[in-house]
């Protein structure tokens, strides 16, 4: 793990290429259209680290973890809610086992779906969940 000032040199010394379409391509690769992402990926962590693999070879150097859904308002809907911090642990660890060397990064989707309506308690909920 890079420490803050390790981050900002890196990120200091120009740009750098990201990967992209991890969803599309994990579904080229066998993943099911609307299944729970991080639960296949735990069932088929191959699948992930090839990607990964793919995305450091072809010259990206950063990652992101496939953490887009994966708290615990999400998690909850496949039983998971109660080890998020272990998921997304272990997601991460998937992503530097592929690509060492490479910058991993967390990724956040809104979670604003989870919440019936815009109101006060909507907002903690989300802010716990992040």
């Amino acid at each position: 793990m890079l420490t803050k000032e390790q981050f900002h040199e890196k990120i200091a010394a120009g740009i750098h290429i990201l990967d992209g379409a991890t969803g599309s391509n994990l579904q080229k690769a066998g993943m099911p259209k609307g299944c729970c992402t991080k639960e296949w990926i735990l069932a088929n962590p191959e699948k992930l680290v090839a990607l990964q693999r793919s995305y450091a070879e072809a010259g990206s150097q950063i990652l992101y973890a496939p953490t887009f859904q994966a708290q615990p308002i999400a998690l909850d809907r496949v039983g998971l809610a109660q080890q998020t911090e272990t998921v997304n642990a272990h997601l991460v660890a998937l992503s530097r086992s592929a690509a060492p060397g490479c910058i991993i990064a967390g990724d956040l989707t809104t979670l604003a779906t989870f919440c019936d309506s815009w109101n006060e308690s909507c907002f903690d909920l989300l802010v716990e969940n992040y």
